[in-house]
């Protein structure tokens, strides 16, 4: 801890802030400033920036905002967003600063209109955010103008109905105007319309990039982060780990099917699966490390177990059983009960 006494600052550390402050990074400058000193009189980050304030050096080259484009921000907040507001506030060219003679605009951000309206105090209502997202719809959405959307620039692929497309985080299908997930799409088209409430789609393995038929299920939120969940997952992931093995990708070029495909082809269905193989392997990595936290927190499960003895309950921890008092047990309860069912107690009710 650094005590508080009085630095020294003579002109000599003045001159070698301002000769050396362009040149080396301010870190830099605090050890060299801290190593030249004695242990009661070492240097804090805050204390060296607000001697560079002082001298007028930190922030030099800093400018600030203008009256007008302040002003022009709360006219116009409410209607555009903030993104737009910054290119246009840019454009605008009305804040700046003479450095070395010549005039130096200030290029605006995204991140600089949202920090000036907190300062300010500029909130939009509900109804204002709708009526900017509507505008942005308008003129081509996630983009300012129409000239300026990825679409028409070419930079990203416009989309067909019902055209499958494979994203970093997994399989999606475009609808209309919106890019669903594929296995919610497949699960209302061909299993059920109706998710039933606080459930969701989701992969029997856990791999979202496996969208086999048998492989999509619906489950309870939450139900993927089980041991239940968990154990069936490594069965499904062992099995495939078997078949994705090298003697199985050897195989291709021998099976019935893939006769009639050339070379290039058979090449890439192979190094599909050696990718394929790699991230089950650590799908079964993971899932396993899971398995041993459940009975790896021996505290908590105990102190779980004590909590619900205290008010009643009857809880056997060779059978892995809770018997509960009342049948909607209070808040306290729900916590300690859930811990459990993860673990893989059930519940058994008078």
């Amino acid at each position: 801890m650094l005590q508080n006494k009085k630095k020294i600052f003579d002109e000599f550390d003045e001159l070698f802030l301002r000769k050396n402050y362009g040149k080396m990074g301010i870190f830099e400058l605090l050890n060299i400033f801290n190593n030249c000193r004695n242990e009661d009189e070492q240097v804090s980050l805050h204390w060296l920036r607000d001697k560079l304030r002082k001298i007028g050096i930190y922030n030099k080259n800093l400018i600030h905002w203008s009256e007008e484009d302040t002003n022009f921000l709360k006219k116009n907040y409410k209607k555009i967003g903030d993104l737009e507001l910054s290119k246009l506030l840019t454009e605008r060219k009305k804040s700046y600063k003479i450095i070395d003679g010549k005039k130096q605009y200030r290029i605006f951000t995204k991140k600089h209109v949202e920090k000036k309206r907190k300062l300010l105090g500029l909130k939009r209502t509900d109804a204002e955010v709708l009526s900017v997202v509507k505008r942005n719809i308008a003129n081509g959405k996630w983009c300012i103008k129409k000239d300026d959307n990825l679409y028409t620039r070419g930079l990203k692929k416009v989309l067909e109905q019902n055209e499958i497309v494979l994203y970093r985080t997994g399989y999606f299908v475009k609808q209309g105007k919106k890019i669903v997930p594929y296995a919610r799409w497949f699960y209302q088209n061909y299993i059920d319309k109706n998710i039933p409430l606080n459930h969701r789609i989701y992969y029997k393995d856990g791999d979202i990039f496996n969208i086999e038929f048998d492989n999509i299920i619906c489950i309870k939120i939450g139900q993927d982060k089980t041991r239940e969940f968990t154990e069936q997952a490594l069965k499904c992931l062992k099995i495939r780990k078997i078949k994705l093995s090298e003697d199985w990708v050897n195989g291709i070029d021998k099976s019935k099917e893939n006769l009639h495909k050339t070379y290039s082809e058979i090449e890439k269905m192979k190094i599909q699966n050696r990718k394929d193989f790699g991230r089950v392997k650590k799908l079964i990595e993971k899932y396993e490390q899971r398995l041993k936290k459940y009975d790896s927190n021996p505290k908590g499960k105990w102190n779980c177990i004590f909590n619900l003895r205290k008010k009643g309950n009857i809880i056997d921890n060779k059978e892995r059983t809770i018997i509960l008092r009342r049948k909607y047990p209070k808040k306290t309860e729900k916590k300690s009960i859930k811990f459990l069912e993860n673990i893989g107690f059930k519940i058994i009710e008078k």
